[in-house]
């Protein structure tokens, strides 16, 4: 409870998820700190704006960097070498106004520090200033405007998901008949379609969440970061899913004889080792997503891509290769054709959806940096959606064909070959 508290503390003051970026400029912090951070931003064609509001006139400035004099000005220990490395300045004389920010060939990020006359000085001294600020970060619209909140990897986002929730919508309109036809008749397939319904639903449920967080994103620069940690949760919770839905099927390939009840389904996995290996990389995956949004500044779609978060994405990846290739070997000795198939069709849907991550983000090094988290979300998004939908297609059409094994498993007596055919003296 006391951790509870701490946290939803420090969501309240620590405000700057999103282009409205709010806080406190200290001078007797800013001087060992050489310059107070305020928020990074990718500005694209056009004049990009910078709009400011203070709670009193300030006497400071405003230095913007880009991205690589920004990384080469973290290594400088001198204050002044930093701050001389700002492509652009701009001194503050009255409490509240704009500037543009010049515009380049191709998009680039900016970060932007504020220092006043004190930063650089060689030791602190009893005088200091506090001041409340406001900053608005703003492209221009089709219209050349700068009314746009989001930043170059964010352009076409919300249109995306928009798009992706109706696809997931319609997609459920469709399919819900023969989801319930094939639910009612309790089939031995019936666990697996249970879990892939709740895949799906948290998917849908993020996609939504997600476009309310781009939309609200867009139009006023500020967005829930409770809303934000929860669609990160979802769908962080429907890879668990995934995972739950392939070592279903690879520890007990003839779902016969499975419990159509989830949750003593669920009872049944937790003696298995793998799944105790899943449950520990949901948990470390949580426990990221918290460390993004204590460090991170800015709206993260999708999470950041550093080395914890790459080391779980690979191995997660590589726990749903081994489970696939234990399934394939079975395959493989399996004599019915159209088991052959189903399996094989489930192992690459699952495949399809574990390795879109790794793989895209191999290719999103042929794209400029500020393109290359937008590319492997869309994608990824996409693939994972489409693998949803294969494994419906595939389980639905495959449903009758597994009722009838399932009832051949239980006759009690075998036909014989010779039975029936006649005898010619």
């Amino acid at each position: 409870m006391t951790s509870l508290f701490l946290l939803l503390l420090w969501f309240s003051v620590h405000l700057t998820f999103s282009k409205t970026t709010s806080g406190v400029f200290n001078s007797q912090s800013t001087i060992r700190e050489k310059g107070h951070y305020i928020t990074s931003f990718c500005f694209h064609g056009g004049n990009g704006t910078v709009l400011y509001k203070f709670n009193v006139t300030a006497d400071a400035s405003f230095y913007l960097f880009l991205d690589e004099d920004w990384q080469e000005a973290l290594d400088h220990d001198n204050c002044q070498s930093k701050l001389g490395l700002a492509r652009l300045i701009d001194n503050l004389t009255d409490s509240e106004g704009n500037f543009t920010v010049s515009p380049f060939t191709k998009p680039r990020r900016w970060h932007i520090i504020m220092a006043d006359r004190l930063t650089c000085g060689s030791e602190e001294t009893e005088s200091q200033s506090i001041i409340s600020y406001e900053i608005q970060t703003l492209n221009p619209d089709s219209l050349h405007n700068p009314t746009d909140h989001c930043s170059c990897e964010e352009l076409g986002l919300l249109r995306f998901f928009q798009l992706l929730t109706l696809v997931y919508f319609l997609s459920g309109c469709i399919c819900a008949p023969k989801i319930w036809e094939a639910l009612r008749k309790q089939g031995p397939m019936h666990v697996l379609l249970i879990i892939l319904n709740l895949v799906t639903l948290t998917q849908g449920i993020a996609a939504l969440f997600t476009t309310l967080i781009l939309r609200s994103y867009t139009i006023d620069g500020e967005t829930s970061p409770w809303l934000e940690f929860f669609t990160l949760v979802l769908d962080q919770f429907a890879q668990y899913l995934a995972l739950v839905l392939l070592l279903s099927l690879s520890i007990g390939r003839d779902m016969a004889g499975a419990s159509l009840d989830l949750i003593s389904h669920y009872h049944k996995l937790s003696d298995k080792p793998t799944l105790k290996i899943i449950q520990f990389l949901a948990i470390l995956q949580i426990i990221f997503i918290l460390t993004n949004l204590f460090s991170q500044r800015d709206l993260q779609f999708p999470l950041d891509p550093g080395l914890p978060n790459l080391c779980l994405l690979a191995a997660r990846a590589m726990l749903a290769i081994a489970m696939a290739t234990r399934l394939q070997k079975f395959v493989q000795g399996e004599r019915s054709v159209l088991k052959r198939h189903f399996y094989s069709g489930f192992n690459r849907n699952c495949l399809m959806w574990f390795l879109c991550y790794p793989l895209f983000h191999l290719v999103s090094f042929i794209f400029s940096p500020y393109f290359r988290p937008k590319f492997i979300l869309l994608s990824v998004e996409s693939i994972e959606c489409l693998a949803c939908l294969l494994q419906y297609r595939l389980l639905i059409s495959r449903s009758l064909y597994w009722e009838v094994s399932s009832l051949s498993s239980y006759l009690p007596l075998r036909m014989d070959k010779s039975f029936g055919a006649k005898l010619y003296s």
